[in-house]
């Protein structure tokens, strides 16, 4: 957590300040094992936050909209379509818990 969430530093000179930082950076590492656990493909389900911003969040995209339809185009380059693809078929696939 000390690299990926940017919790190396203190950010100020205020415990309250800084507890709400820590409280919000805990949050988003408990967010994320969660999507790892429940949306990514069992082969990443391991992986660090950088592979996972390389490889599913970080995207060569682009937003297009034939017949007022909006479409992601994904690059033709993208080495990893298909770890995005399954990714987004498992997202769709949750329901929510109510």
């Amino acid at each position: 957590m000390k690299y990926a969430y940017a919790l190396g530093k203190i950010p100020t000179d205020d415990f309250q300040a800084n507890e709400a930082f820590f409280q919000v950076a805990l949050l988003a590492y408990n967010l994320l094992n969660w999507f790892k656990r429940l949306c990514v493909p069992p082969h990443l389900q391991r992986a660090t936050l950088q592979r996972l911003r390389q490889r599913l969040f970080v995207v060569p995209a682009q937003l297009v909209r034939p017949g007022g339809v909006p479409t992601l185009r994904l690059a033709p380059s993208y080495p990893w379509t298909s770890d995005f693809l399954e990714t987004l078929r498992r997202v769709r696939r949750l329901r929510p818990p109510f």
